[in-house]
């Protein structure tokens, strides 16, 4: 038991040893917290963190102990010889724009607004319309938690997703982020052995909530639970006990793993570096503009007292061998042209990473513009290649869970540039203006159903029931200006 104990709380996968800190950084530019390190300042650093009130608190609880252990950089740089003051000064007047968040946002965007095809059947109409509308049991359907997936696959170049059941035997899925999975082994058929998992677990007695630090190790055969002890009386840490070991019931560990090539490396890695600089560069121009702010009166000795009792601006005293007259003295306005100049080439070293252009592109051809959305494309199909066959995944271990098959598709189109999708639907509107003949046209009818509406067979046969019925009726007509948007219709 001592060996198993000391396995479970100290053993670490290479890939964690080796990028733990980037986790945090990925995490942090992400969620639009470079930032937090104001927070953190304000956390009493002797509250331990068996006795805080809330899982945000903890967290910040474990980065103040990680800071004063030198394991967590704090994103907001100190300058050479800055005082602690000036310092406290720039950290609480940081502000982290989030740039890594707004440009997943925009990918995920892309994939959500591409047609889905999704079918299963778990035998139980209970159980399909649980997986339809709340698949992670926080009400989340299953259109937006595959774009939960695609933006953990693309923010933090893997997504591992625990399916389990609940006391009722409902199966659901949960996203685990990267950061907390800490250690996992595959065997040589790609099959996960087992997998070690980090939370907070929330302990409620009464109305008191108590925060435990909890390792979840999970194999083929069981899962074993240990539980971070409370420190005693001198505050000794007294490490981990074993407080559950439960059979595994599927006989396999319950989790996948999502992620593109480029050896699961997020699409922001470099951006998130960039928001560093950024933010630092930001906190050092805010802080220049404040000096500039400031009006220096410069006196000869003996006039300190009266000007002080008139005036509340700053001053400096100097002898009068420095300045015989009093005069007023400024921050020079010039002096931050180059600190303005900085941040926008860090903006537009951003926008290069990401693939977003400037907003007065040269490119205005419509050809131009379908090279300048070729690389984001290229980004988009490689997420969807990943996502898409995972979220399939996903339906199969959730049958395992009912002991069944629910003989699960799982496709999301590739058609992300809208100009792609009017020139398509054009093109067919056209077709239909061909007079090809009825067969022609009913198949030219089904793919405009296709493309504009996203719908089930029984919804599709509806669809032409009803434009069947509408077809003779008088100002009807399906291949009109208004639709190809040519001339009058534009």
């Amino acid at each position: 038991m001592p060996a198993l104990i000391s396995t479970i709380a100290n053993q670490q996968h290479p890939e964690f040893t080796e990028d733990e800190d980037n986790y945090r950084l990925w995490r942090a530019a992400l969620m639009g917290r470079l930032d937090a390190g104001k927070a953190r300042e304000q956390v009493h650093k002797e509250t331990k963190i068996a006795k805080v009130s809330t899982k945000q608190d903890a967290r910040r609880i474990e980065e103040v102990a990680a800071l004063e252990t030198n394991k967590l950089d704090n994103w907001l740089y100190r300058f050479e010889y800055e005082s602690d003051w000036s310092y406290q000064q720039r950290l609480l007047l940081s502000h982290d724009f989030g740039d890594a968040g707004r440009i997943v946002s925009s990918y995920v965007g892309h994939i959500a607004r591409a047609g889905h095809t999704v079918e299963f059947d778990f035998k139980d109409d209970t159980v399909n319309d649980k997986v339809k509308n709340n698949i992670d049991n926080q009400w989340s359907s299953m259109g937006v938690f595959e774009n939960e997936v695609a933006a953990e696959v693309m923010g933090m170049g893997k997504a591992w997703i625990l399916v389990k059941a609940d006391q009722n035997g409902m199966p659901f899925a949960e996203i685990i982020p990267r950061e907390d999975v800490i250690d996992w082994s595959f065997d040589e058929s790609g099959e996960l052995d087992f997998i070690k998992i980090f939370k907070l677990r929330a302990q409620v007695v009464g109305f008191d909530r108590v925060w435990v630090q909890q390792l979840k190790l999970i194999s083929k055969e069981e899962v074993i639970i240990a539980e971070r002890l409370e420190p005693n009386k001198s505050n000794i840490d007294r490490g981990w006990k074993i407080v559950d070991r439960l059979t595994n019931p599927i006989g396999r560990v319950p989790v996948i793993d999502i992620w593109m090539g480029n050896e699961a490396r997020p699409i922001i890695e470099v951006v998130a570096k960039i928001q560093v600089n950024k933010l630092n560069a930001d906190s050092e121009l805010r802080q220049l503009c404040r000096n500039q702010c400031l009006s220096f009166l410069q006196l000869p000795n003996g006039g300190a007292e009266q000007i002080r009792a008139l005036s509340a601006n700053s001053f400096l005293e100097v002898s009068p061998d420095q300045a015989g007259v009093a005069k007023w003295v400024g921050y020079p306005g010039a002096s931050l042209d180059p600190h303005f100049k900085y941040l926008e080439w860090l903006n537009s070293r951003i926008r290069e990473s990401a693939n977003l252009k400037e907003k007065n592109s040269p490119n205005i051809s419509g050809l131009s513009k379908q090279w300048d959305f070729l690389e984001t494309e290229t980004t988009l199909s490689s997420t969807v290649d990943a996502v898409a066959p995972g979220m399939r995944q996903i339906l199969e271990l959730m049958g395992e869970w009912r002991d069944m098959d629910p003989e699960a598709v799982y496709e999301i189109e590739k058609v992300f540039d809208v100009s792609k999708l009017s020139e398509k639907l054009a093109n067919i509107l056209t077709a239909m203006s061909l007079d090809l003949g009825v067969t022609a046209e009913e198949n030219l009818k089904i793919q405009v159903v296709d493309e504009m509406v996203k719908t089930d067979e029984d919804g599709r046969k509806q669809i032409m029931t009803e434009l069947e019925e509408i077809k003779n009726e008088p100002g009807i007509d399906l291949t009109s200006n208004l639709l190809t948007g040519d001339e009058d219709g534009r």
